[in-house]
């Protein structure tokens, strides 16, 4: 996506003293349902269908096969629908029965039998199914590497959505597919398209391409495309997304001075230049004539001066506020001015109720990282977690975040241990959560009754299906060894971006192997919308390359490019723009939420996980279990 920004001399200002989840067709049931109580409700449905008559049977069968899907049990759902006859049953459950094994076997990475299912139904009438059929048929072609085949699968589900809302959302995901393909692919299936929406859409990917980078020539190009395919199903409101020059005038903020408040002199000063430069790049790239100045006030070390430096860059005529970064100043500001000119936070305020409707809030809190997480591995069809944590304030308020969205979603967490954050025995914290203490223990106390040694293997748990492991990198390259050790490697780990230096590092880096986590698209990903924003910000991204501070750099890169579309993506939360920190969007409180770019850990390196995201997959309160479709590359040149 391109940066269509806003602002730029900048002046130094006088310091005063210092997301196709697809799910089979099946029974209601609410998101906040455990496995166990999902798993219950199967077996009544199997010991109700065992009295009953065709074809009430089969049906209570295919429901309970479905809430057994749901429950993170594919294996048994899969033994459960072996007892239906296909050739005995009405054609709408015939359907039903060949859309759950294709779900089946996209969870258990087997797309070609999804895939021979799925070919079976192309005669359904039914618009539901339909869209299901070919959101799982997109998700099959991905998993396989077939990144148009799943294009033109998306393009046909969008002709049986019948919601504006599902529409944006397979657009969106078109988009994705067609943005993470090289253009020589784009340009040889171009030639040979017979489809003219598809066409269309791959004219749109080869403008984007061409001319992302110039954004006049990208707004006048897109506006020609608009010309050219007057029919096109691709919405306005998709457009926009692309452009906010699209929106029109009365949703792009007009702005004429932005004050950018950094603690640029001060203890944090190496993160608030990061910041800086990011924001001022983008300002620098920006081609268009009169856009707003940008004057930087540096509030210096004591947050509690934030206030004072609002009110000075008011005064000389900011009519948007960038700042001030941290969440000690921000609250500071928000607790002592009324705040009546625009503002983009670089913090969070806990208390969102107070906000104006001016007030927007952006930054890479760990906890909403937590909370994605928590989505990530539900969807995964993950529903009994245990979680490691660092005994810090940091681990804390990580750990919190995750348990509280991940019992939000029905999931259950049946362990969780701390270890020391600065150093110590984290073996025995590993031990405890896999309660391998009590298996030792068990031994000692059988030995000591029968008064001889005895040949002994400690056993973990087995009552978990995945671990939240809540570190930084340095402890996670200790604790993964550890849960090797212990016997749980074949338990998925996930993790927040600390687990990444942001730089690929496989010596150090092997011991993370298997971890799962979510971080930046400017850190992971090499696709068109990430070569576009290097190739605009040559000097300073060298400085940042693989540091820490290359997030702190994106973040400021990000709420330079996010200013002119806030209005718009507030009143529409399901818009999103393709950022360097993530894809972002704008929830109805002003909070930019952050949809992260998932990689595995293998062989030292992160491993892009890439998945056709359907409505489920972005909304996880209303997903049962979602049926990842994974397409891998290794990461470089970032």
């Amino acid at each position: 996506m391109p940066f269509l920004p806003s602002p730029t001399n900048q002046t130094q200002a006088p310091r005063s003293p210092p997301t196709v989840t697809t799910h089979a067709v099946g029974p209601q049931t609410p998101a906040a349902r455990t496995p166990q109580e999902l798993a219950r409700t199967a077996a009544e449905y199997l010991e109700q269908a065992r009295n009953a008559s065709p074809p009430e049977r089969e049906e209570l069968t295919l429901d309970a096969a479905a809430l057994l899907l749901e429950a993170g049990q594919p294996n048994e759902a899969l033994q459960v629908l072996k007892g239906i006859d296909a050739a005995g049953i009405p054609t709408h459950l015939r359907w039903r029965l060949k859309l759950l094994r294709a779900e089946i076997a996209l969870r258990q990475s087997r797309p070609d039998d999804a895939t021979r299912e799925l070919a079976a139904l192309g005669g359904l009438q039914d618009r539901t199914l339909q869209a299901q059929r070919l959101g799982l048929l997109a998700q099959a072609a991905l998993a396989k590497g077939n990144r148009l085949t799943a294009v033109q699968a998306l393009v046909d589900r969008g002709r049986w959505l019948d919601s504006d809302d599902r529409v944006l959302q397979n657009q969106q995901q078109i988009w994705r597919v067609l943005e993470s393909a090289p253009v020589a692919e784009l340009r040889q299936a171009r030639t040979t398209a017979t489809d003219r929406v598809t066409a269309g859409w791959l004219d749109l990917a080869l403008i984007s391409d061409e001319f992302g980078s110039d954004p006049y020539r990208y707004d006048a190009e897109l506006r020609n495309w608009r010309i050219s395919h007057p029919e096109h199903p691709a919405s306005d409101m998709f457009l926009a997304t692309l452009a906010p020059a699209l929106i029109g005038p009365r949703q792009i903020m007009q702005i004429h001075r932005i004050a950018l408040l950094l603690p640029l002199a001060s203890k944090f000063g190496h993160a608030a230049q990061a910041v800086h430069d990011g924001f001022i790049a983008m300002q620098n790239a920006d081609p268009k004539p009169g856009k707003p100045e940008v004057v930087v006030y540096d509030i210096g070390e004591e947050p509690s001066l934030a206030p004072v430096y609002f009110r000075l860059a008011i005064n000389e005529g900011a009519d948007f506020v960038v700042g001030p970064l941290g969440r000690d100043a921000v609250n500071a500001v928000v607790a002592n001015v009324p705040i009546r000119t625009p503002i983009l936070l670089l913090g969070t305020v806990a208390d969102t109720l107070s906000l104006g409707a001016d007030v927007y809030q952006f930054d890479l809190s760990p906890e909403q990282e937590a909370n994605q997480v928590a989505e990530r591995a539900y969807l995964d069809g993950h529903r009994i977690a245990a979680v490691l944590y660092s005994d810090s304030d940091w681990g804390q308020r990580v750990q919190t975040a995750f348990r509280s969205r991940w019992e939000q979603l029905g999931g259950l967490i049946i362990g969780n241990q701390s270890y020391p954050a600065r150093g110590g025995d984290l073996s025995g914290a590993v031990k405890r959560l896999l309660n391998v203490d009590r298996s030792e223990a068990r031994k000692n106390l059988l030995a000591n009754r029968l008064g001889v040694g005895l040949k002994f293997q400690a056993r973990r748990r087995q009552d978990i299906d995945c671990i939240f492991v809540a570190s930084r990198v340095s402890e996670a390259r200790l604790l993964k060894p550890q849960i090797n050790y212990f016997r749980a490697h074949d338990v998925p780990v996930y993790a927040t971006s600390h687990v990444y230096a942001a730089q690929p590092d496989p010596v150090n880096d092997a011991d993370l192997n298997g971890i799962v986590f979510g971080d930046m698209p400017w850190l992971l990903l090499d696709d068109r919308a990430m070569r576009l924003k290097r190739n605009l910000l040559p000097e300073k991204v060298s400085t940042y390359k693989n540091t820490p501070l290359d997030r702190l750099y994106a973040l400021g890169m990000d709420a330079y490019t996010i200013i002119p579309s806030l209005e718009y993506l507030k009143s529409n939360p399901i818009s999103e723009i393709s950022g360097a920190t993530a894809r972002l969007t704008v929830a109805p409180s002003g909070y930019i939420n952050r949809r992260l770019t998932w990689a595995r850990f293998e062989k030292g390196l992160p491993i892009v996980q890439d998945a056709i995201l359907e409505e489920r997959r972005s909304n996880p309160d209303e997903a049962g279990n979602a049926s990842p479709a994974f397409e891998s590359r290794q990461v470089g040149g970032t």
